[in-house]
């Protein structure tokens, strides 16, 4: 098996199958999943040091599976919400009036049990609650989950990503951050003696089916296999695909977003979750990390990290807009280490939940994964973690 992309899906491939040459075009494995060492602070190139459903998770399964060995501290509480402070699900719910915790118990039991159809999830919850508390806190998780407005996720995925975490739970924080992930899938591949080939594919061979890749130094590699984690629009431009499946390739539409990295003397966050602020506009959580993993920053400070949907094209004005809501939630009490933007080719998600492809291509032997091609219902790794499951369900059979 030859697998292009040394991201998290691609790793996770080549950790859990015999025989895989992967290959990455850098020096460094992860993608947008590792750690960038920065001023003592261990800073992310793409995700949060945060897995969404933590040790029991999909991500979780996959790594004991593949023997790569990573503690995962699940998260206590698992959330709270800012409105005019920080609360507990408890003291939002005591907010709401009995029909309205009424009428929110029965919409969880109705998204955990039912599929959902095409509209949208705002469209759901308007013809169904004009209550802005709960609006707004469903708006807020889309955000930080999904970088997504309500507006912008199918019902049928966002009924998905509900079931899931009743099934599993979560979040959890990785020690060592993103790249404890990293080297523990790494040294599983070593392990099963797959090969890691630090070059660039620039082909995919097809003759009626896979054949196998060449490289950047035209030299060709043949197997049957190929597995792409680079996403559907870069595969895309390895291989011609049939014009209608191209379609759905051209079609497709990252989502967007701005991560802010804070570093405080003081504890910003009194817990290891998610702190949701729906009272925002712009940004949609934010957590620390350094309350369960404190080597992610220098001694005697903490690691703050926010998230915020870019809402457009001026991202010169979202930064504004974040940086003013930061400033909004937690006065001076921190500093801004840095300041990252995901969109184009390297967004926070190649394509938007709800529009993920199949990991079986027209091409025969030519499989996706990775975050083009996430598993149903499946938050960021977690969704690139059941949609490697579901690849090597499909490639067993074959």
């Amino acid at each position: 098996m030859i697998v292009i992309g040394g991201g998290i899906g691609g790793l996770l491939v080549a950790a859990l199958c015999p025989k895989v040459t992967l290959f990455e075009k850098t020096s460094q494995l992860g993608g947008r999943f590792r750690n960038i060492p920065y001023k003592g602070f261990q800073l992310t190139t793409g995700a949060l040091h945060m897995v969404p459903h933590g040790s029991k998770g999909p991500l979780a399964r996959l790594l004991k599976r593949a023997g790569a060995t990573c503690t995962i501290v699940d998260s206590n509480p698992l959330a709270t919400f800012f409105y005019d402070r920080e609360m507990r699900f408890g003291q939002v719910l005591d907010m709401l009036k009995l029909a309205e915790r009424t009428w929110l118990y029965t919409t969880l039991m109705e998204m955990r049990y039912r599929k959902g159809s095409k509209k949208s999830f705002k469209e759901f919850l308007e013809q169904r609650t004009k209550n802005d508390i709960i609006l707004r806190g469903f708006r807020s998780f889309c955000i930080w989950s999904l970088s997504l407005e309500p507006s912008q996720v199918p019902c049928s995925e966002m009924f998905s990503i509900v079931r899931s975490m009743f099934k599993y739970r979560g979040p959890g924080i990785p020690l060592g951050g993103c790249s404890g992930v990293i080297r523990a899938l790494e040294e599983a591949i070593r392990r099963r003696g797959n090969d890691i080939v630090h070059k660039r594919v620039t082909e995919i061979i097809t003759d009626d089916s896979v054949c196998g890749v060449t490289d950047e130094d035209g030299k060709e590699y043949r197997d049957s296999v190929v597995v792409s984690d680079i996403g559907a629009k870069a595969t895309s431009r390895l291989v011609k695909f049939p014009r209608e499946y191209q379609a759905q390739i051209d079609e497709m539409t990252p989502s967007e977003g701005i991560k802010y990295s804070l570093a405080s003397k003081e504890s910003l966050i009194g817990h290891s979750g998610v702190m949701f602020t729906p009272a925002l506009d712009h940004i949609g959580g934010v957590n620390q990390v350094t309350n369960i993993d404190p080597s992610l920053a220098p001694e005697g400070y903490h690691l703050v990290m926010a998230h915020q949907r870019a809402s457009s094209g001026n991202f010169g004005k979202e930064k504004e807009k974040g940086l003013s809501e930061l400033e909004k939630l937690f006065g001076g009490r921190y500093e801004v280490l840095n300041i990252q933007i995901y969109r184009s080719s390297n967004p926070v998600n190649h394509a938007a939940s709800g529009q993920d492809l199949d990991q079986v291509t027209p091409v025969e032997g030519l499989y996706l994964v990775g975050d083009s091609a996430k598993g149903e219902g499946g938050i960021e790794v977690e969704g690139i973690a059941l949609g490697v499951e579901r690849l090597l369900s499909v490639i067993s059979t074959r």
